[in-house]
């Protein structure tokens, strides 16, 4: 299940490093939990047996993400199990668990989580090595978020700048109003701004790692090695401001070898976690949102699976196509028949954002979509409803 990464820890792949050695070290070849994964006061054997950045004052060695050397809480990347601290910290751990999901490392169904051959590669490689470096861009490539980020800066020439203000992550908003206990509502399925913020950030840091992109104006520990070494004290800072950067690659050769997306964006990850809306005046919108959410979720997941397909088919899809899919059973794919085509042309922009972008071109007056690329259907898939499925598999264009 890939979701879509939104805190700062997660961005640093030393510290992710350091988790796997401690996992693969304790849970190989077996299932574990996410409670497993947090540093646990006074165990023979935690995450900081294995850390390469830990700070120390003269007496402990400690996280240097915690401004409190005591804290039990202990690992700035998972937090610990002791119940006495903030227990809204919690969330760090299923984030982190999230991303060495999103890069391939471990398998994560639910609250079971496991390692993946290419979790023991990474575990076993050494840090600061070129093998590290090759395993770092695979993992950042199998991410779909990512390949949306490199689809928007496909224009860019290698050597390039841009600004990070240019690159829009999230999920989309559709603008789509409806009718709720007799009071016109605005459904809340696009990201919100700061959580924007956090998932660009983090996607960055990890094409930094990767190679694909650097920093402009962040000092490099040497001007040569790999970048995530390179790059070493900027990855791990505790804030990575840089409001531009530059194309370390081609972003168009990276297309060319790209291939199948193993860990696009699957069903429910499609939309945000709506019931996370607790803001003043936001209980109406809150619950007309996840009225319609399964009906927002089929009509993303559907643009995901008729993309897919054309690719492995090799044809492009016309807009048209698209739409017919979804008029044909609106019980499943249509929220508001009178805007449903505007929403549809606002919606198309979530196949960036779960990782199998599109270029668009005209003939004859009519619209088509290339999809650049495969995803992983497996993964996709997951929790898709059957009939969902099946309407699109018998859907010809």
């Amino acid at each position: 299940m890939a979701y879509l990464i939104n805190r700062n820890p997660a961005a640093r792949f030393e510290c992710l490093h350091a988790l796997m050695k401690f996992l693969a070290h304790n849970f190989r070849d077996k299932t574990f939990g996410l409670k497993d994964a947090k540093y646990e006061e006074g165990a023979a054997d935690t995450v900081k047996n294995y850390c390469t950045l830990l700070r120390y004052n003269g007496l402990i060695k400690f996280c240097r993400y915690k401004q409190n050397p005591l804290d039990m809480a202990g690992c700035g990347l998972t937090n610990g199990k002791d119940k006495d601290y903030d227990t809204t910290k919690s969330k760090e751990v299923s984030n982190t668990i999230n991303a060495l999901h999103a890069l391939g490392f471990v398998e994560r169904n639910n609250r079971d989580v496991s390692i993946t051959d290419f979790g023991y590669e990474f575990a076993d490689a050494e840090y600061g090595q070129d093998l590290m470096q090759k395993i770092i861009f695979k993992a950042v490539l199998s991410y779909g978020p990512e390949i949306g980020i490199l689809s928007e800066l496909e224009s860019y020439r290698k050597g390039q700048e841009f600004s990070i203000n240019s690159l829009k992550i999230g999920y989309p908003n559709s603008e789509e109003q409806v009718h709720y206990n007799n009071v016109l509502v605005s459904l809340s399925s696009g990201s919100e701004k700061d959580s924007m913020t956090r998932t660009k950030s983090c996607l960055l840091a990890w094409l930094t790692a990767a190679g694909v992109i650097e920093p402009v104006g962040a000092a490099s520990v040497s001007s040569s090695g790999p970048s995530h070494l390179r790059y070493r004290d900027f990855l791990n800072g505790p804030l990575r401001n840089k409001g531009s950067y530059r194309l370390s690659m081609d972003i168009g050769g990276i297309f060319k070898k790209l291939g199948e997306v193993t860990r696009p964006l699957d069903y429910d990850n499609l939309t945000k976690l709506t019931k996370a809306l607790r803001e003043n005046n936001q209980e109406l919108i809150r619950k007309a949102t996840l009225k319609y959410e399964t009906v927002i979720k089929n009509r993303r997941f559907a643009i995901l699976f008729l993309l897919n397909d054309s690719f492995k088919k090799g044809r492009e899809i016309s807009y048209t196509a698209v739409k017919n899919v979804m008029l044909s059973r609106s019980d499943l794919f249509v929220v508001n028949k009178d805007s449903f085509d505007s929403t549809l042309k606002k919606e198309m922009s979530i196949a960036n954002i779960a990782g199998i972008p599109y270029s668009k071109s005209v003939r004859d007056g009519e619209l088509y979509f290339h999809a650049k690329n495969s995803v992983n259907f497996h993964e996709l898939s997951k929790n898709a409803p059957a009939d969902v499925i099946g309407v699109l598999k018998s859907f010809i264009y």
